[in-house]
């Protein structure tokens, strides 16, 4: 990947991945240990830093992480001069919302322009063209306020971020060096994305609870989830009910509301064999909640199904209710 592609895509901060980072720390400059828990993170002494505060929660310390890591990556990739006013006027702009001195897309094309001189060759520190080094300053600001919010959708302190960024072009001894903070921030991401999988997990669980509960109060064999799933029971089977993480095989036909079938595993004579995470919603719901030997027939939302796009392809328009009979076979 060449440099401007790689920078542009970092300054979306993915460069700033870590996970390569090194599994132990030693000789550090800094005298505190890199915690692991990033909920609550203290520092008992903290050395050569503007802060007065000893504890820092983990939303300051991933914060100025982020500045720092980000700031050594653009001055070893050659950007030697920033306007930190301008800087700081492009991240306050973008987080506050308001009217952006810069558009978003010219911010791009700005941060693109420069670093396409670097691009197979070494320039000297001397030979680096700046056009505008204020516009470039406050590009760099809106493209990294609009980056960790698009790509980790998390609340950042702005200022321990431009703390952290400053304390490379200020060449200040950070409290934390770039090391440290690319295990931080790996730490970070992995304990919130498991947060996040325990939550989503506990709320599938509740749904299927819930959907199991509304099974018992079919009305003629229908019923009608709470998603808006339609289930009409034509045999039901008495074998155990599959999993997420499971593999079933599964005869089924699909039609649209106007009785046109646009996929049949019945007609074509081979049953369909998938993960029960693998499929639409709708399908993935219905399944979780289905005995072995079962069939159904299910109407399911456009919402559950393909949405607004459809699958052209398979004759599914845009926004499309689609009706399944599917007949569980066996969970693999």
């Amino acid at each position: 990947m060449n440099k401007i592609i790689l920078l542009l895509s970092i300054i979306s901060l993915s460069i700033l991945s870590c996970q390569n980072a090194d599994s132990s720390i030693n000789n550090t400059k800094t005298t505190h240990d890199v915690m692991s828990d990033v909920d609550t993170v203290s520092y008992s002494s903290i050395n050569n830093t503007k802060t007065t505060h000893d504890v820092m929660s983990d939303v300051d310390t991933v914060s100025y992480c982020m500045g720092l890591i980000f700031s050594n990556y653009l001055n070893t990739s050659g950007l030697k001069q920033i306007d930190f006013p301008e800087f700081e006027k492009g991240i306050n702009d973008y987080q506050n919302k308001n009217e952006l001195r810069i558009e978003q897309t010219v911010c791009n094309e700005t941060i693109g322009n420069f670093f396409k001189q670097f691009e197979g060759i070494e320039l000297n520190e001397e030979d680096v063209k700046y056009e505008s080094v204020e516009d470039l300053s406050y590009s760099l600001g809106v493209d990294m306020s609009f980056n960790i919010e698009r790509n980790y959708k998390i609340y950042y302190n702005r200022s321990f971020l431009i703390d952290g960024f400053k304390s490379t072009y200020n060449g200040e001894e950070s409290w934390i060096s770039v090391e440290e903070a690319e295990m931080y921030f790996d730490q970070f991401g992995t304990k919130r994305q498991q947060k996040e999988y325990e939550q989503q997990q506990s709320i599938l669980m509740e749904k299927l609870v819930d959907n199991r509960k509304s099974m018992k109060n079919t009305v003629n064999g229908k019923v009608t989830l709470k998603s808006g799933l339609q289930i009409e029971i034509l045999s039901e089977g008495n074998g155990v009910s599959p999993q997420i993480t499971d593999q079933v095989t599964v005869h089924y036909t699909g039609s649209l509301e106007d009785g046109s079938v646009f996929d049949s595993s019945v007609e074509r004579g081979e049953a369909a064999v998938f993960p029960v995470s693998g499929v639409i919603p709708g399908w993935t719901e219905a399944l979780q909640i289905m005995q072995v030997g079962s069939k159904w027939r299910v109407t399911i939302p456009t919402e559950l199904a393909y949405g607004e796009r459809g699958v052209p392809q398979a004759n599914i328009p845009p926004n499309a209710v689609l009706i399944f009979e599917m007949e569980l076979l066996k969970i693999n």
